[in-house]
Protein backbone atom coordinates (compact mmCIF):
# COMPACT_ATOMS: atom_id res chain seq x y z
CA UNK A 1 0.00 0.00 0.00
CA UNK A 2 1.35 3.41 -0.91
CA UNK A 3 2.15 5.75 1.95
CA UNK A 4 1.23 9.40 2.16
CA UNK A 5 3.05 11.35 4.92
CA UNK A 6 1.05 12.31 7.98
CA UNK A 7 1.57 15.99 7.22
CA UNK A 8 -0.96 15.63 4.39
CA UNK A 9 -2.85 12.35 4.47
CA UNK A 10 -5.37 13.71 2.00
CA UNK A 11 -2.67 14.26 -0.61
CA UNK A 12 -1.64 17.48 -2.35
CA UNK A 13 -5.19 18.41 -3.27
CA UNK A 14 -6.88 17.36 -0.04
CA UNK A 15 -8.41 19.66 2.49
CA UNK A 16 -6.44 18.32 5.40
CA UNK A 17 -4.57 20.93 7.45
CA UNK A 18 -1.30 19.58 8.78
CA UNK A 19 -0.43 20.02 12.46
CA UNK A 20 1.85 22.89 13.40
CA UNK A 21 4.97 20.75 13.88
CA UNK A 22 4.56 19.26 10.38
CA UNK A 23 4.17 22.70 8.81
CA UNK A 24 7.28 23.96 10.61
CA UNK A 25 9.24 20.93 9.37
CA UNK A 26 8.05 21.54 5.80
CA UNK A 27 9.13 25.19 6.06
CA UNK A 28 12.58 24.26 7.39
CA UNK A 29 13.04 21.65 4.66
CA UNK A 30 11.85 24.07 1.97
CA UNK A 31 14.42 26.68 3.02
CA UNK A 32 17.19 24.17 3.99
CA UNK A 33 17.68 25.98 7.28
CA UNK A 34 19.83 23.13 8.57
CA UNK A 35 22.69 24.40 6.40
CA UNK A 36 21.84 28.09 6.78
CA UNK A 37 24.48 28.44 9.50
CA UNK A 38 27.19 27.87 6.87
CA UNK A 39 26.16 31.12 5.19
CA UNK A 40 26.04 32.87 8.56
CA UNK A 41 29.58 31.68 9.35
CA UNK A 42 30.85 33.02 6.01
CA UNK A 43 29.36 36.48 6.52
CA UNK A 44 30.33 36.73 10.19
CA UNK A 45 33.90 35.95 9.17
CA UNK A 46 33.83 38.93 6.84
CA UNK A 47 32.41 41.06 9.64
CA UNK A 48 35.17 39.95 12.02
CA UNK A 49 37.86 40.62 9.42
CA UNK A 50 36.42 44.13 9.06
CA UNK A 51 36.88 44.68 12.79
CA UNK A 52 33.17 44.53 13.63
CA UNK A 53 33.07 41.19 15.42
CA UNK A 54 32.18 42.82 18.75
CA UNK A 55 29.49 45.06 17.27
CA UNK A 56 26.47 43.03 18.37
CA UNK A 57 23.79 44.92 16.40
CA UNK A 58 25.93 44.35 13.30
CA UNK A 59 26.37 40.66 14.17
CA UNK A 60 22.61 40.18 14.55
CA UNK A 61 21.77 42.11 11.37
CA UNK A 62 24.42 40.25 9.40
CA UNK A 63 23.24 36.86 10.66
CA UNK A 64 19.61 37.56 9.77
CA UNK A 65 20.60 38.84 6.33
CA UNK A 66 22.70 35.79 5.45
CA UNK A 67 20.16 33.33 6.83
CA UNK A 68 17.39 34.93 4.78
CA UNK A 69 19.52 35.06 1.64
CA UNK A 70 20.33 31.38 2.00
CA UNK A 71 16.69 30.49 2.62
CA UNK A 72 15.63 32.63 -0.35
CA UNK A 73 18.01 30.77 -2.66
CA UNK A 74 16.93 27.32 -1.49
CA UNK A 75 13.23 28.15 -1.52
CA UNK A 76 13.36 29.72 -4.99
CA UNK A 77 15.26 26.65 -6.23
CA UNK A 78 12.49 24.30 -5.09
CA UNK A 79 9.78 26.61 -6.36
CA UNK A 80 11.31 26.72 -9.84
CA UNK A 81 12.02 22.96 -9.87
CA UNK A 82 8.70 21.81 -8.42
CA UNK A 83 7.46 20.14 -11.63
CA UNK A 84 10.69 18.24 -12.13
CA UNK A 85 10.80 17.32 -8.45
CA UNK A 86 7.31 15.84 -8.76
CA UNK A 87 8.85 13.10 -10.90
CA UNK A 88 12.29 12.82 -9.31
CA UNK A 89 11.98 13.96 -5.67
CA UNK A 90 8.37 13.55 -4.62
CA UNK A 91 9.28 13.65 -0.93
CA UNK A 92 10.06 17.39 -1.01
CA UNK A 93 7.56 19.79 0.58
CA UNK A 94 6.07 21.16 -2.66
CA UNK A 95 5.57 17.99 -4.76
CA UNK A 96 4.40 16.04 -1.70
CA UNK A 97 1.72 18.63 -1.02
CA UNK A 98 3.03 19.40 2.46
CA UNK A 99 3.51 23.01 1.37
CA UNK A 100 1.14 24.87 -0.94
CA UNK A 101 2.54 26.67 -3.98
CA UNK A 102 0.86 29.90 -2.92
CA UNK A 103 2.47 29.70 0.51
CA UNK A 104 5.83 29.00 -1.16
CA UNK A 105 5.58 32.22 -3.16
CA UNK A 106 4.90 34.17 0.03
CA UNK A 107 7.84 32.54 1.79
CA UNK A 108 10.19 33.48 -1.05
CA UNK A 109 8.94 37.07 -1.04
CA UNK A 110 9.19 37.44 2.74
CA UNK A 111 12.72 36.02 2.82
CA UNK A 112 14.06 38.40 0.19
CA UNK A 113 12.37 41.36 1.92
CA UNK A 114 13.83 40.37 5.28
CA UNK A 115 17.27 39.91 3.69
CA UNK A 116 17.24 43.39 2.18
CA UNK A 117 15.68 44.88 5.30
CA UNK A 118 18.36 43.46 7.58
CA UNK A 119 21.00 44.62 5.08
CA UNK A 120 19.55 48.14 5.40
CA UNK A 121 19.74 47.79 9.19
CA UNK A 122 23.37 46.69 8.89
CA UNK A 123 24.10 49.63 6.60
CA UNK A 124 22.76 51.98 9.27
CA UNK A 125 24.82 50.33 11.99
CA UNK A 126 28.04 50.48 9.95
CA UNK A 127 27.33 53.90 8.46
CA UNK A 128 27.82 52.69 4.90
CA UNK A 129 25.60 51.78 1.96
CA UNK A 130 27.94 48.88 1.10
CA UNK A 131 25.84 46.14 2.81
CA UNK A 132 22.76 47.14 0.82
CA UNK A 133 24.65 47.04 -2.45
CA UNK A 134 26.24 43.65 -1.75
CA UNK A 135 22.98 42.14 -0.48
CA UNK A 136 21.19 43.37 -3.61
CA UNK A 137 23.98 41.85 -5.72
CA UNK A 138 23.52 38.54 -3.87
CA UNK A 139 19.77 38.61 -4.57
CA UNK A 140 20.42 39.24 -8.27
CA UNK A 141 22.96 36.40 -8.47
CA UNK A 142 20.70 33.97 -6.59
CA UNK A 143 17.77 34.85 -8.85
CA UNK A 144 19.92 34.51 -11.96
CA UNK A 145 21.13 31.07 -10.92
CA UNK A 146 17.66 29.74 -10.22
CA UNK A 147 15.94 31.21 -13.28
CA UNK A 148 18.73 30.84 -15.85
CA UNK A 149 22.12 29.76 -14.52
CA UNK A 150 21.26 26.17 -13.59
CA UNK A 151 20.63 25.46 -17.29
CA UNK A 152 23.98 27.05 -18.22
CA UNK A 153 26.47 24.83 -16.35
CA UNK A 154 29.54 27.06 -16.69
CA UNK A 155 27.68 30.20 -15.58
CA UNK A 156 25.53 28.47 -12.98
CA UNK A 157 28.34 26.62 -11.22
CA UNK A 158 30.55 29.71 -11.15
CA UNK A 159 27.69 31.84 -9.85
CA UNK A 160 27.30 29.49 -6.86
CA UNK A 161 30.87 30.26 -5.83
CA UNK A 162 30.45 33.97 -6.48
CA UNK A 163 27.30 34.06 -4.33
CA UNK A 164 29.25 32.65 -1.39
CA UNK A 165 32.00 35.20 -1.88
CA UNK A 166 29.56 38.10 -2.15
CA UNK A 167 27.72 36.96 0.98
CA UNK A 168 31.00 37.03 2.92
CA UNK A 169 31.60 40.64 1.85
CA UNK A 170 28.24 42.11 2.88
CA UNK A 171 29.51 43.21 6.30
CA UNK A 172 32.99 44.28 5.21
CA UNK A 173 32.68 47.78 3.72
CA UNK A 174 36.18 49.01 4.59
CA UNK A 175 38.78 47.15 2.57
CA UNK A 176 37.84 43.46 3.04
CA UNK A 177 40.49 40.75 2.90
CA UNK A 178 40.18 39.14 -0.53
CA UNK A 179 41.64 35.74 0.39
CA UNK A 180 38.56 34.66 2.31
CA UNK A 181 35.90 35.28 -0.40
CA UNK A 182 38.25 33.78 -3.01
CA UNK A 183 38.71 30.66 -0.88
CA UNK A 184 34.92 30.32 -0.61
CA UNK A 185 34.56 30.84 -4.36
CA UNK A 186 37.12 28.14 -5.19
CA UNK A 187 35.76 25.65 -2.68
CA UNK A 188 32.10 26.01 -3.63
CA UNK A 189 32.74 26.11 -7.39
CA UNK A 190 34.95 23.00 -7.40
CA UNK A 191 32.61 21.25 -4.97
CA UNK A 192 29.65 22.07 -7.21
CA UNK A 193 31.45 20.80 -10.31
CA UNK A 194 32.29 17.45 -8.72
CA UNK A 195 28.82 17.10 -7.20
CA UNK A 196 27.22 18.02 -10.54
CA UNK A 197 29.13 15.23 -12.30
CA UNK A 198 28.62 12.62 -9.58
CA UNK A 199 24.89 13.29 -9.34
CA UNK A 200 24.57 12.98 -13.12
CA UNK A 201 22.85 16.33 -13.59
CA UNK A 202 21.87 17.68 -16.98
CA UNK A 203 22.94 19.28 -19.22
CA UNK A 204 26.19 17.35 -19.04
CA UNK A 205 29.43 19.25 -18.47
CA UNK A 206 31.66 19.49 -21.53
CA UNK A 207 35.33 20.43 -21.75
CA UNK A 208 34.38 23.87 -23.05
CA UNK A 209 32.28 24.41 -19.92
CA UNK A 210 35.23 23.50 -17.69
CA UNK A 211 37.47 25.82 -19.70
CA UNK A 212 35.02 28.70 -19.26
CA UNK A 213 34.81 27.95 -15.54
CA UNK A 214 38.60 28.07 -15.20
CA UNK A 215 38.77 31.33 -17.14
CA UNK A 216 36.05 32.83 -14.94
CA UNK A 217 37.75 31.76 -11.71
CA UNK A 218 41.11 33.06 -12.95
CA UNK A 219 39.58 36.38 -13.95
CA UNK A 220 37.88 36.83 -10.58
CA UNK A 221 41.17 35.98 -8.85
CA UNK A 222 43.06 38.62 -10.82
CA UNK A 223 40.42 41.26 -10.06
CA UNK A 224 40.34 40.30 -6.38
CA UNK A 225 44.11 40.42 -5.93
CA UNK A 226 44.27 43.72 -7.80
CA UNK A 227 41.66 45.22 -5.47
CA UNK A 228 43.35 43.87 -2.34
CA UNK A 229 45.48 46.65 -0.85
CA UNK A 230 46.90 44.58 2.00
CA UNK A 231 48.24 41.55 0.13
CA UNK A 232 51.53 41.30 2.03
CA UNK A 233 53.55 38.52 3.63
CA UNK A 234 51.04 38.66 6.50
CA UNK A 235 48.75 36.71 4.18
CA UNK A 236 51.05 33.67 4.23
CA UNK A 237 49.56 32.10 7.43
CA UNK A 238 46.09 32.46 5.94
CA UNK A 239 47.19 30.85 2.67
CA UNK A 240 48.89 27.99 4.46
CA UNK A 241 45.92 27.39 6.76
CA UNK A 242 43.39 27.49 3.94
CA UNK A 243 45.57 25.30 1.73
CA UNK A 244 45.94 22.63 4.43
CA UNK A 245 42.21 22.73 5.17
CA UNK A 246 41.34 22.21 1.53
CA UNK A 247 43.86 19.40 1.21
CA UNK A 248 42.34 17.59 4.20
CA UNK A 249 38.84 17.88 2.77
CA UNK A 250 39.72 16.63 -0.70
CA UNK A 251 41.79 13.75 0.65
CA UNK A 252 38.66 12.69 2.53
CA UNK A 253 36.58 13.19 -0.63
CA UNK A 254 38.91 11.00 -2.70
CA UNK A 255 38.78 8.31 -0.03
CA UNK A 256 35.01 8.45 0.02
CA UNK A 257 34.86 8.33 -3.77
CA UNK A 258 36.85 5.08 -3.80
CA UNK A 259 34.16 3.17 -1.87
CA UNK A 260 32.77 0.73 -4.48
CA UNK A 261 29.47 -0.06 -2.76
CA UNK A 262 28.22 3.53 -2.58
CA UNK A 263 26.10 4.71 -5.56
CA UNK A 264 27.60 7.66 -7.41
CA UNK A 265 24.57 9.89 -6.78
CA UNK A 266 24.76 9.20 -3.05
CA UNK A 267 28.44 10.13 -3.13
CA UNK A 268 27.57 13.40 -4.82
CA UNK A 269 24.89 14.28 -2.29
CA UNK A 270 27.11 13.45 0.67
CA UNK A 271 30.02 15.35 -0.88
CA UNK A 272 27.89 18.49 -1.23
CA UNK A 273 26.64 18.21 2.35
CA UNK A 274 30.07 17.71 3.90
CA UNK A 275 31.61 20.30 1.59
CA UNK A 276 29.14 22.96 2.68
CA UNK A 277 29.77 22.17 6.33
CA UNK A 278 33.51 22.40 5.62
CA UNK A 279 33.04 26.06 4.70
CA UNK A 280 32.83 26.76 8.43
CA UNK A 281 36.28 25.21 8.84
CA UNK A 282 37.64 27.58 6.19
CA UNK A 283 35.96 30.48 7.98
CA UNK A 284 37.44 29.45 11.35
CA UNK A 285 40.92 29.04 9.87
CA UNK A 286 40.75 32.49 8.27
CA UNK A 287 39.68 34.15 11.51
CA UNK A 288 42.12 32.12 13.63
CA UNK A 289 45.14 33.06 11.52
CA UNK A 290 44.25 36.75 11.31
CA UNK A 291 42.27 37.69 14.43
CA UNK A 292 43.40 35.13 17.00
CA UNK A 293 42.55 31.53 17.85
CA UNK A 294 39.88 32.53 20.40
CA UNK A 295 37.74 34.17 17.72
CA UNK A 296 38.56 31.33 15.37
CA UNK A 297 37.15 28.85 17.87
CA UNK A 298 34.01 30.95 18.21
CA UNK A 299 33.43 30.65 14.46
CA UNK A 300 34.33 26.94 14.54
CA UNK A 301 31.58 26.42 17.14
CA UNK A 302 29.07 26.96 14.36
CA UNK A 303 30.17 23.67 12.74
CA UNK A 304 28.68 21.33 15.37
CA UNK A 305 25.61 23.57 15.53
CA UNK A 306 25.09 23.23 11.75
CA UNK A 307 25.76 19.49 11.88
CA UNK A 308 23.27 19.02 14.71
CA UNK A 309 20.71 21.11 12.82
CA UNK A 310 21.04 18.88 9.75
CA UNK A 311 20.87 15.68 11.80
CA UNK A 312 18.02 17.03 13.89
CA UNK A 313 15.91 17.74 10.81
CA UNK A 314 16.57 14.24 9.52
CA UNK A 315 15.45 12.66 12.78
CA UNK A 316 12.44 14.95 12.90
CA UNK A 317 11.50 13.89 9.37
CA UNK A 318 11.92 10.20 10.24
CA UNK A 319 9.71 10.57 13.31
CA UNK A 320 7.11 12.42 11.25
CA UNK A 321 7.09 9.65 8.65
CA UNK A 322 6.84 6.96 11.32
CA UNK A 323 3.92 8.69 13.02
CA UNK A 324 2.22 9.00 9.64
CA UNK A 325 2.46 5.28 9.03
CA UNK A 326 0.93 4.58 12.42
CA UNK A 327 -1.91 7.03 11.74
CA UNK A 328 -2.75 5.42 8.39
CA UNK A 329 -3.01 1.89 9.79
Amino acid sequence: MSFVPASNPAGPSGGYRAPLHARILALLQFTRMGLGLTAVADSLTGLILAGQGSNWPAVVAMSVCSLCLYGYGMALNDLVDRHRDAAMAGHKPLPSGRLAVGAAHWIVAVLVLFALGSAAWLAGVLGSSWPMGMAAAAVVLITFYNLMGKWMPYAGLLSLGVIRGVNSLIGAPHGPMVLHPLALLYHVTILSIVGYVWEGKRPALMMRHLALLLVGMAGLTVVGVWLEERMTYAAIPVLVGLGLSEAIFWIWALGFASKPNTPVQVRGQRLILQGLLWLIVLDAVTVGTTRGWQRGLCVAALWPMAWLAVRGMRYWNAISLASGRVMLR
